[in-house]
């Protein structure tokens, strides 16, 4: 390929990292049992856009150019911290099991306007600044020298990250409603799953504060 060393291992990696649960597969994973496939697909979707944003940004060196100016950083990382510690919250505070939730196994699942469920997704994978962190450290070991400039290595780079994550996004999307609906997983568990979400995400975003204050 043009510009581009290695491919084998950059692959492998990717597919590596890809798998590695974070809090883009745990929002697709909660999603998909909570409120079942459609809204699964849904929450991939708003991951999968997410992803595209960051590879098209990546691909232009606009990554780069974030990352080099410390106050567009700072407020990239004060805001996805923030999103984070938003989005725990909303899955811990939202309305008891007795209010959303119906016994019949058709309405069984948690019901969330799919234009949010979308939108949670997107900003879960958009304000992720380990996403961009991992763009500017990545990828140019896969570029060879004398093409950083050039933006078609990247461009190639960063189309097979975003697939890679595209297909895995659905897959989860897909597999894991097939389990709920397969094995009848219950509401109670679907809200539990939400509760426990919530808590993974307010952890998602000390952690990023503390990786932010202390290193």
């Amino acid at each position: 390929m043009p510009g581009i060393i290695h491919f084998p291992t950059f692959l492998f990696t990717v597919i590596l990292l890809t798998v590695y649960p974070g809090q883009d597969s745990i929002y697709i994973i909660s999603r998909s049992i909570a409120s079942g496939r459609k809204a699964g697909v849904y929450a991939a979707l708003g991951v999968i856009s997410g992803g595209f944003i960051h590879a098209s940004f990546a691909a232009a060196g606009l990554s780069l150019f974030i990352a080099s100016h410390q106050s567009m950083f700072l407020l990239l990382r004060t805001a996805g911290a923030g999103y984070l510690f938003y989005l725990g919250f909303t899955f811990l505070l939202s309305k008891k099991k007795s209010e959303r939730i119906k016994g019949e196994q058709e309405d069984r699942f948690i019901q969330e306007p799919n234009s949010k469920i979308y939108r949670q997704g997107l900003l879960t994978n958009l304000l992720n600044v380990k996403v961009i962190i991992f763009f500017i450290s990545f990828l140019p070991q896969f570029v060879q020298t004398g093409q950083n400039f050039e933006m078609l290595p990247f461009l190639i780079l960063s189309s097979v990250f975003w697939l890679t994550g595209t297909v895995w996004c659905l897959s989860i999307a897909f597999f894991t409603s097939f389990l709920s609906e397969k094995f009848f997983i219950s509401s109670v568990y679907g809200f539990i799953l939400e509760k426990m979400t919530g808590v993974v995400f307010i952890g998602f975003g000390i952690q990023l504060v503390y990786e932010f204050v202390f290193k």
